[in-house]
């Protein structure tokens, strides 16, 4: 026997389809029908989760506790990451350019 859908649609609406589903829903609103819950159904608190640190995952990351490359022992020894060599070639082309543009 088809029925009117119990589902609610975006706008807040009842739907206005009807339903010959045994949950009383809709294609379109069958995913309402687990949320829905009996007048008599005390509303429940949720678990608390137990939360735990991030830990560092990858074997070759170093300790939180020691500094990253670029500011400990690899900055003496004269390694500099690649995003500051890219943004310094970067500045070196604008320089020419613009002494190129004046002359």
């Amino acid at each position: 026997m088809d029925t009117q859908c119990k589902g609610i649609t975006k706008s807040g609406e009842p739907c206005k389809i009807t339903t010959n589903l045994d949950n009383g829903y809709c294609r379109y609103h069958k995913s309402q029908a687990g949320n829905a819950v009996e007048a008599s159904e005390p509303a429940r608190e949720p678990a608390p989760v137990e939360r735990k640190p991030v830990t560092n995952t990858r074997p070759d990351a170093p300790p939180a506790n020691e500094p990253d490359a670029f500011e400990g022992e690899d900055k003496k020894n004269g390694v500099v990451p690649v995003s500051v060599f890219i943004m310094s070639i970067a500045a070196l082309i604008l320089v020419v350019w613009l002494m190129r543009r004046k002359s």
